[in-house]
């Protein structure tokens, strides 16, 4: 990553919409809605290995000035997943679609303000009761249409003492690709 100051972003999670630097995002989310919000990416990665001949890979949009990049489903072409990237995490939590800058602004959730020094350990209790033990460094449960999860990298000792590990990243995506139906507009 980038010694650069990232710019600074809020997301904020609500009952039935995501905003992600204000502008007001609810499910479906198509590729033009997400410009029309966001402007375009930086960069657009296909998975890796590359998809057998006639199939697709979903692709990641990557905003790297802000520390983030979403999925779109390569079956419905849909955003289905945003990944607010604090770190990259070491083992098996490597972060797949790496933007050039940390995220370096906050997340709200259920009440709850997420930034790159919020402890896993408060996380937890933060969200008790709405995210649960998934396996390894990873917690995960479902707020509203949203699935949210987050991963911690537990392989090292956290850079503060008294922590369990850093908090590598948070993703939110739609609890299921069904609600992906009728493309809205950013309001």
């Amino acid at each position: 990553m980038s010694d650069i100051e990232p710019k600074r972003a809020t997301i904020v999670l609500s009952d039935d919409a995501l905003t992600v630097q204000g502008k007001r995002l609810a499910s479906p989310i198509t590729e033009s809605i997400l410009i029309e919000a966001l402007g375009p990416p930086d960069r657009i990665l296909e998975g890796n290995p590359p998809a057998p001949a006639g199939h697709r890979n979903n692709q990641a949009y990557i905003y790297d000035e802000i520390g983030v990049y979403w999925l779109r489903d390569h079956k419905t072409r849909l955003m289905m997943e945003l990944t607010v990237v604090f770190r990259q995490g070491a083992g098996p939590f490597r972060i797949p679609f790496m933007p050039l800058h940390a995220f370096g602004g906050t997340i709200q959730l259920v009440g709850c303000t997420i930034d790159s020094q919020t402890s896993s350990a408060n996380l937890q209790r933060e969200l008790q009761g709405a995210v649960k033990h998934f396996v390894g460094g990873v917690w995960a449960g479902y707020m509203g249409p949203f699935h949210v999860s987050f991963a911690v990298d537990r392989s090292r000792p956290s850079a503060q003492p008294g922590r369990e590990g850093d908090l590598i990243s948070v993703s939110i995506g739609f609890r299921r690709l069904s609600d992906l139906v009728t493309p809205v507009q950013v309001t």
